[in-house]
């Protein structure tokens, strides 16, 4: 879904109604009705990068849970809490989930299954691992300014699509680089990034993808 949204040639131009159509589809997969060139709380552009993500996983069919997709990929920080690294019940309110007859708290519901694959440099921990990468994985890795975040947790999404020579191959909303024509540009590109970038690495487990699942507050 991300090589085909790439072939598809989409850029961010604001001023493009064509373009921007495109974009708001990938919004509309996290729960964001407003079309875009939409604009966050603060009035400041709307960084689509989860977006992106989220929609390839949600368009493919693999049914991600709406509740992961709205409340959790809005924001790298929100990641932690979307690996199992941090509770925040601001941000993640639900309590338990009901499935098949069962009502099970949510704790319970991921005890006996990894939920993500692993965390990179988060707090400093050790790098990616370049053999457990899958394609259509999420990484986390520094923002166009650089920045990690304040907990380490990167500032910007992309997709994982396989390993070239040691670099990772991604395919990612919301970013500059080459488009299918190999021009520079804003909008879907692809990148090779290194191991020592990558903040996190997370995965939907299988239980993410189960249809009739609801999650209870």
């Amino acid at each position: 879904m991300a090589i085909t949204e790439w072939l598809r040639d989409v850029r961010d131009i604001p001023d493009d109604p064509e373009q921007c159509e495109l974009i708001s589809r990938y919004l509309r997969a996290t729960g964001t009705e407003t079309p875009y060139p939409a604009r966050n709380a603060k009035r400041q552009p709307r960084q689509w990068c989860g977006d992106f993500w989220a929609w390839c996983w949600h368009g493919a069919g693999t049914g991600l849970h709406e509740p992961i997709r709205d409340v959790l990929l809005q924001s790298t920080y929100r990641l932690l809490i979307f690996g199992g690294f941090a509770k925040d019940a601001r941000l993640w309110p639900f309590k338990s989930v009901a499935y098949q007859g069962r009502t099970l708290f949510v704790g319970d519901w991921l005890a006996d299954e990894p939920r993500y694959a692993r965390r990179c440099g988060y707090h400093g921990s050790a790098l990616v691992d370049l053999e457990a990468i899958l394609p259509g994985d999420l990484l986390t890795v520094p923002g166009a300014s650089g920045s990690r975040g304040r907990w380490g947790e990167g500032g910007h999404i992309a997709m994982a699509t396989g390993v070239d020579r040691g670099r990772i191959l991604t395919f990612e909303g919301n970013s500059t680089g080459p488009g299918p024509h190999g021009d520079r540009r804003e909008g879907v590109v692809w990148h090779l990034r290194t191991r020592e970038e990558v903040c996190l690495h997370l995965r939907p487990s299988w239980r993410d993808l189960l249809p009739g699942v609801e999650y209870l507050r």
